[in-house]
C-alpha cells in the first residue's frame, strides 16, 4: 500500500499513473486506483488482465475473488483457481494481440509486404489495432478473420 500513497501524491493525473501501474502489486492497490479514478475503470480492466500485471497482481484466490466483487460482469475473475484465470487471460491477450496485427497486415498490404504489416503490428497496442481496423475495410476484415480462426483454436498461432 505504501506505492499507493506514493500515486495518490500524484493527485489526479491519471497518465502519471498509467506509467507507474507495472509498480502495483496488490489487488487492494487496484481497488485503491479505480476508487480514485472511476471514469477509468474499464481501462483499469484492461491494465489487469495483461498476462504480466494479472501475474503479479493475483497471486491466489483470494486476489480472484476481491477483483470479482470489483469488476463483477467479468467472468475471468469468476474462474475457480488462479491457473484457469490465468491461462483465461493468456488466450484473450493472445486473441487480441492476433487482431491486431492482422488488422496491420490489411491496413498495409497495398503498400507492403505482408511480413511488413505484421511486424509493424507488433508495435500496436490493442485500441490502435481496432482504430486501425474501423478506417480500412481491408485491415477489418483481416483483423476479424484472424481473430475468430484464433479464438476458434485457443492457443494456436495464426
Amino acid at each position: 500500500m505504501d506505492y499507493v500513497l506514493q500515486l495518490a501524491s500524484l493527485g489526479n493525473n491519471w497518465i502519471e499513473v498509467l506509467e507507474k501501474f507495472d509498480k502495483i502489486n496488490f489487488t487492494s492497490d487496484v481497488f485503491y486506483l479505480a476508487s480514485r479514478f472511476p471514469e477509468n475503470k474499464a481501462e483499469i480492466f484492461q491494465l489487469v488482465i495483461l498476462p504480466d500485471n494479472f501475474q503479479r497482481l493475483v497471486t491466489k484466490t483470494t486476489d480472484l475473488a476481491y477483483l470479482a466483487n470489483f469488476f463483477p460482469h467479468h467472468e475471468i475473475f469468476k474462474k475457480g483457481t488462479v491457473e484457469e484465470a490465468l491461462k483465461e487471460v493468456q488466450a484473450i491477450s493472445f486473441e487480441q494481440k492476433a487482431y491486431t496485427k492482422r488488422a496491420a497486415m490489411g491496413f498495409f498490404k497495398p503498400i507492403f509486404p505482408q511480413e511488413l504489416g505484421d511486424y509493424i503490428g507488433d508495435f500496436l497496442d490493442r485500441k490502435t489495432g481496432r482504430q486501425v481496423a474501423q478506417v480500412n475495410k481491408e485491415a477489418a476484415e483481416n483483423a476479424s478473420s484472424g481473430y475468430e480462426a484464433c479464438k476458434a483454436n485457443r492457443g494456436s498461432k495464426i
